[in-house]
């Protein structure tokens, strides 16, 4: 009974001191009156749109008072004072001032600016978008080279940024790679000290079925304001295209070699600048299994005996991602491989080949083979020569498996030898004819085939001058074993197309454009691309994600 009578009493309490609560505040929910804002006018300083008293002011936390309470303008009373202290125009070109997107010299020279300038500032102050996405903070390079553990590496010859693309095709089969990002970076104490977050990596977008994080760079060129569009017609885009454009030397990716001197890159041979003549006179490459006649020669002894054999074809990387330049095209030279082949003379039931090297393929402790299809072409070499000169170290010198049509992940480096095997009595191996089809998570496709890429100029490149005048871009189309059929270029984020039609092209070639646009207006630009390929069965494939390329004209 007592303890009713204290619950109620209690209750009695609350409600009193809430009605002397309200009483005192107004009837406002805690906001005054307008009359009582009204009336306070003329005792109140205003700052920021926030006004305080100017008697009995208070900034500590607890101690505000009645007449500080009263003191929050009611705004619609100041609507007639707009005019003579709110010009959004200036307001709009100060933030624009103030937040003026990053420039910086790549290592090419070039001078680049990822995010476009606009009107208001909108990208950077509001979007944030020059502190998001991977290269924000750091190139990829660097990012994999200080890693704690070891990270293989590609370096591009061409002039363009190495982006998160270039990593999704490997983790769709390895460590998926949200798991470690995620990981390193929420334990590195450097990445929420600047300001990082899920939003400097992702684009949350509120679809139909809820929030969904997306890659920023995938997203951002189409966030982005402050580029112009100009519709195909208005462009008058001058393309051409062929397939003999050869790469220089110095335009070569590389790619880290995968585990021969004990895995310990201080043991490669990958300086460039001295070729060892003894290394290639003595370098024996043999064929032992699965065949009638086993060989061991050296490299002069092959050439001797088979001759060599000159082809111009590409080297395309299976993981090459969107917009990405781990891809060339060279002149190549060495013993057609069939012809050794032929000599050997392969045994019967045989259908696929081991390989043997001091660079082996891949490095995840799996033995991978070559069918015969692929591998019994009259045009695969055994590779001694680059453009004219001695293969480079860091292309596998001195002995190079080159095989067309496939990605370069089966074009094996520092080659020993060939094995001849029964491809379903090795249940310990699996078909190393990559394609550059490595699925995409996200979208549980392709993640890059067909693709392409402008290879003469970063994205963000900030023309002047005569480049300004007219811009002229270059670069490549390619599917790898599929041929290219056709490459659409757009300036109006897709809205209208300038077409292409390279129907009939070779797959052992890339198909390299170029193209010439006259601005009518300095600006931002953005430039897409999309390839489309025909497949085996004759149907055609277009690229999942169109490659989008910015460029500014100053």
């Amino acid at each position: 009974m007592k303890t009713k009578i204290k619950i109620l009493l209690s209750a009695v309490i609350a409600l009193v001191l809430a009605i002397l609560v309200i009483g005192c505040s107004g009837q406002n929910g805690g906001q005054p009156k307008p009359e009582a804002n009204k009336s306070s006018q003329e005792t109140t300083t205003q700052t920021s749109g926030i006004s305080k008293s100017s008697t009995n002011e208070s900034d500590t936390p607890g101690e505000a008072s009645e007449t500080s309470i009263a003191s929050i303008p009611y705004y619609k009373d100041t609507v007639a004072e707009l005019n003579k202290k709110y010009t959004h125009q200036e307001r709009d070109q100060k933030n624009a001032e103030k937040h003026k997107a990053r420039q910086y010299k790549d290592g090419f020279g070039n001078l680049v600016q990822p995010v476009p300038d606009d009107e208001i500032g909108w990208n950077s102050s509001y979007l944030n978008a020059d502190q998001r996405g991977c290269t924000s903070c750091h190139t990829l390079e660097d990012a994999l080279l200080n890693m704690d553990t070891y990270h293989g590496q590609i370096y591009n010859g061409y002039p363009t940024e190495q982006t998160y693309a270039n990593c999704v095709a490997c983790h769709a089969w390895a460590q998926p790679l949200k798991n470690p990002i995620q990981g390193i970076h929420n334990m590195n104490k450097a990445f929420p000290a600047q300001g990082g977050s899920c939003d400097s990596c992702h684009y949350i977008d509120a679809g139909e079925n809820g929030p969904e994080f997306k890659r920023w760079d995938y997203e951002k060129f189409n966030l982005y304001k402050g580029i112009t569009d100009v519709s195909s017609e208005d462009a008058k885009l001058q393309i051409t295209y062929d397939q003999d454009t050869k790469s220089t030397t110095d335009q070569i990716f590389y790619k880290s070699l995968k585990s021969y001197g004990g895995w310990e890159p201080t043991n490669w041979r990958t300086d460039d600048s001295k070729v060892d003549e003894d290394l290639y006179n003595n370098w024996v490459f043999s064929i032992k299994d699965g065949v009638e006649n086993p060989i061991e020669m050296t490299i002069p002894e092959l050439v001797e005996k088979f001759g060599t054999q000159t082809e111009t074809m590409k080297m395309h990387c299976c993981i090459n991602g969107v917009g990405n330049a781990t891809i060339f095209q060279a002149e190549v030279s060495g013993i057609p491989l069939k012809k050794v082949l032929d000599y050997a003379k392969i045994k019967e039931g045989m259908d696929a080949a081991n390989i043997t090297a001091e660079d082996s393929y891949p490095n995840v402790n799996a033995k991978y083979h070559i069918p015969f299809e692929y591998l019994l072409k009259d045009d695969v070499l055994l590779v001694t020569e680059l453009n004219g000169e001695k293969l480079p170290n860091s292309q596998g010198a001195p002995l190079a498996l080159w095989i067309p049509r496939i990605s370069s992940g089966s074009m094996i480096k520092v080659l020993t030898g060939l094995d001849m095997i029964k491809a379903d009595e090795h249940k310990d191996s699996s078909s190393a004819a990559f394609f550059g089809d490595f699925t995409d998570p996200a979208i549980d496709d392709a993640a890059s085939k067909p693709n392409s890429a402008v290879l003469n100029y970063p994205s963000g490149v900030i023309l002047t001058d005569d480049k300004a005048s007219n811009v002229h871009l270059e670069g490549f189309a390619d599917g790898w074993d599929e041929p290219i059929t056709k490459v659409e270029f757009s300036l109006d984020h897709g809205k209208t197309w300038t077409a292409i039609d390279v129907s009939n092209n070779d797959p052992k070639k890339w198909t390299y454009w170029k193209l010439d646009f006259k601005p009518e207006n300095k600006g931002s630009y953005l430039l897409n691309i999309r390839t489309t390929s025909q497949k085996s069965d004759g149907t055609l494939r277009t690229s999942i994600w169109d490659t989008q390329f910015i460029f500014h004209v100053k």
